[in-house]
């Protein structure tokens, strides 16, 4: 602002002055709105879908495009539906709501994390509070898978076979004993299996081989039971069981009778 002196002159020659100030805005200084971020809602499978908040401090006149980055250990697209890394609040609109839904499935994993954090615009807003994190809480029990589409051999010598893998990954080496074997009538190709961090979700074959005992016995039924063994505590101790059945071949039991040996006089 500054000041000046107006000074004037009547028909009769009087004169007089008048000082006035005279203020000038700067117009490009703009005050921009200030952009915050906060976390509403942590997530958990199956269903509850987490969310983190954008708000204003006043409503803009033209649409407000928010780019943000995503880190954590849950993974964009795989735990939870895909998100974009922007977003857009609505010109006259001071809020809007990043939603995360989560991905059901039976993948075994501890509680992740998903971390937002919000790009500056200074030309548009300013930022307070950028950052935030929620939670994404899984609903599964670590354990082992065992499939299998046959459990039966026979005792002409028939194999089937089951595949075993792990439902999450552990932090420690898995070792997998089987046991409950009926060695009369079956025989396994292998009896310990091993998983680690790397190879949980690749599936491991175990066959299974009819043994004949010749004995007619009826069809036999056993049960094998798969029992992990690792420091990690989460897959410490984890059992799975499958009956096998070994059909018979209907060996006949027979007795040699000694006929009597003629007299000889």
């Amino acid at each position: 602002s500054y000041s000046i002196n107006v000074t004037t002159t009547d028909a009769g020659g009087l004169t007089n002055t008048k000082p006035f100030t005279i203020s000038v805005n700067d117009l490009s200084e703009v005050i921009l709105p200030t952009l915050s971020l906060s976390s509403t809602t942590n997530a958990a499978e199956p269903t509850t879908n987490g969310a983190f908040a954008l708000t204003l401090s006043t409503a803009a006149a033209e649409n407000i495009t928010v780019n943000y980055t995503i880190s954590g250990t849950a993974t964009n697209g795989t735990d939870y539906t895909t998100l974009p890394g922007s977003i857009t609040i609505p010109a006259g609109q001071t809020t809007a709501t990043i939603p995360v839904n989560v991905i059901e499935d039976s993948i075994y994993e501890p509680t992740e994390t998903i971390t937002i954090q919000l790009q500056a615009d200074l030309s548009k807003y300013t930022l307070s509070g950028g950052q935030q994190t929620i939670n994404l809480t899984d609903n599964d029990t670590p354990g082992i898978i065992l499939q299998s589409s046959n459990t039966t051999t026979r005792e002409i010598g028939t194999s089937i076979n089951f595949s075993v893998l792990l439902n999450g990954a552990p932090s420690q080496p898995v070792t997998i004993a089987i046991t409950g074997l009926d060695s009369t009538e079956g025989r396994l190709s292998t009896n310990s299996l091993t998983f680690n961090s790397s190879n949980w979700d690749k599936a491991q074959t175990v066959i299974i081989t009819g043994v004949n005992d010749q004995i007619d016995d009826d069809n036999q039924t056993y049960t094998l039971t798969l029992t992990s063994t690792s420091s990690d505590s989460n897959f410490n101790n984890k059992t799975a069981t499958i009956d096998i059945t070994n059909l018979d071949d209907n060996d006949t039991a027979f007795t040699n009778l000694l006929k009597p040996l003629p007299y000889s006089y």
